[in-house]
């Protein structure tokens, strides 16, 4: 159905519009909805991967004492395998690059975060507006967070190519079988 129009002829359906400026070129706006689709999608692939090595890990006994049990937040995935990654095991010839993912995929986390839970708005002139509420340390705020089109297209290159640089790195790390899936419990 990509790239189809509906049976109203549109490509973003008003039943799909939710909260956007409905005076937005149904193009336009098909445009910007792909592109951060494209970004949280990558971002999504991302957490897997990194979720797939923190319960692999979890279950090896060079890391298994690092944690009680599998991390279940994000902040507790990174934190786990960055222990892993100071720890003497299967993965200590990945460390340096480990921690590289480890600093970026942090870095990224705010983009992540403004395009999964933030108001998008869209103006006159292609102006987009995120506007998202954030707690932090007991503080709540409003972040309000313009891009142009090409910024969007510009972070969801790099989500893409970030996430296909994990993915290759993440095959690389099983082809070898370093952590072995079978010592992973379903």
């Amino acid at each position: 159905m990509m790239g189809r129009k509906s049976q109203s002829g549109q490509l973003v359906p008003n039943e799909w519009r939710a909260v956007i400026n409905p005076w937005v070129q149904d193009g336009d706006l098909a445009r910007l909805l792909i592109l951060r689709a494209s970004i949280l999608w990558s971002y999504s692939h991302i957490e897997q991967k990194l979720t797939d090595v923190a319960i692999r890990c979890s279950h090896s006994p060079e890391y298994r004492d690092l944690r009680e049990k599998p991390p279940f937040s994000s902040g507790a995935r990174i934190s786990y395998l960055r222990k892993v990654l100071e720890t003497d095991g299967p993965l200590s010839g990945y460390a340096t690059l480990g921690k590289a993912v480890l600093d970026r995929y942090d870095k990224s986390r705010v983009i992540r975060n403004r395009m999964a839970h933030a108001d998008m708005e869209v103006l006159p002139r292609w102006a987009i507006v995120f506007n998202e509420i954030v707690i932090d340390g007991g503080e709540i705020t409003i972040h309000r967070t313009n891009y142009w089109p090409g910024d969007l297209e510009m972070l969801a290159v790099k989500a893409a190519r970030f996430s296909q640089a994990v993915q290759r790195l993440h095959y690389a790390l099983f082809a070898n079988d370093p952590i072995s899936s079978r010592d992973v419990e379903p």
